[in-house]
């Protein structure tokens, strides 16, 4: 989730994961997914699957508590429809998650926020499960990485993508950088990682680097206007990576409105995406809010688009010489 002129959300170390692949199934119906040889390569997801029905089952036995026949009469408007009418389940309501100014709309909630304390075991487990199943609906998230906090979507949901670009006010030019779960999980989205990438990401990953490489000629995505390349990182946070290997790659950024200054706890993020967002997961504060080192790969030189976490001189001692623009 980094930006290419805001700081990237990025995320946590995993040990033994790079033989993972961090790609769920999916439906049928989405459009937008990756050509059946590098679907097969993804991880199989839905560990969330149970958690969600639950989740499901009692905000419905919720709006039929609050439905009961016998206690409104006909012709009496019932107290709290309107909110009720904004909440419906499934609506498309995103034109009103925006104001006359371009501002999240936080008096008129798309749909209730729920927030989890991931501090606590239980809503750790409640608010990732939840957080998935939001992911697979096309709904957005607020999640915490090793810099700052991020706001992200399905990779492969042009509609989620685009709800997320609209949420920080930021145009189809600034194309959205994608977190992954698994090494395999990255490689199976890029064409070719070049002569250096494969260094880089060794010494490197889990951690603050984003490299940009030609990405797959097979996937079928929107992420804006990449020009054939995608912005691709490993997070070093226990909280994104978890996730991440539940959903596969997510389009991730970071939870800010464009212009406007990095999150660095939930809260931070809250206050400038509102309702935009479906799940907030709280990890705490940020420790470090550096942003990621971008470093472009589709060039015969390796060149740092943006200074980061890696500087300059660690990337030199692993491939010898990179391009700046100093």
């Amino acid at each position: 989730m980094s930006e290419r002129n805001e700081p990237a959300a990025d995320a946590a170390k995993p040990t033994d994961d790079r033989d993972e692949q961090a790609r769920p199934n999916r439906s049928p119906s989405d459009a937008a997914k990756p050509t059946e040889s590098r679907a097969d390569q993804a991880k199989q997801g839905g560990s969330a699957s149970d958690a969600a029905a639950a989740s499901g089952d009692e905000q419905n036995a919720k709006r039929q508590d609050a439905q009961k026949p016998g206690e409104e009469k006909p012709g009496e408007e019932k107290p709290g429809a309107e909110k009720q009418d904004v909440d419906k389940p499934g609506e498309d309501t995103s034109d009103s998650v925006v104001d006359e100014d371009g501002e999240p709309d936080k008096a008129l909630p798309a749909e209730e926020i729920r927030r989890y304390d991931c501090s606590v075991p239980e809503q750790r487990t409640a608010g990732l499960a939840d957080a998935a199943s939001a992911i697979r609906q096309g709904k957005l998230v607020v999640i915490p990485t090793d810099t700052v906090y991020g706001i992200g979507a399905d990779a492969f949901t042009p509609s989620a993508v685009n709800a997320l670009l609209a949420a920080k006010g930021r145009g189809r030019d600034m194309p959205v950088p994608v977190l992954v779960g698994t090494v395999r999980a990255a490689t199976a989205l890029i064409d070719d990682l070049g002569l250096y990438g494969q260094d880089l990401i060794d010494h490197f990953w889990p951690g603050p680097l984003t490299i940009i490489c030609h990405a797959g000629r097979s996937l079928r995505w929107d992420l804006g206007d990449t020009k054939g390349t995608v912005a691709v990182r490993m997070p070093l946070h226990p909280i994104a990576l978890e996730l991440l290997k539940d959903t596969g790659p997510m389009a991730v950024s970071s939870a800010n409105r464009s212009g406007a200054p990095a999150a660095r706890t939930a809260a931070e993020a809250e206050e400038q995406l509102g309702a935009s967002v479906a799940v907030y997961l709280d990890g705490g504060p940020c420790t470090d809010a550096i942003p990621s080192t971008i470093v472009d790969l589709t060039t015969p030189v390796p060149r740092v688009l943006r200074k980061g976490a890696i500087t300059v001189e660690k990337l030199k001692g692993v491939v010898g010489y990179v391009a700046t623009d100093e």
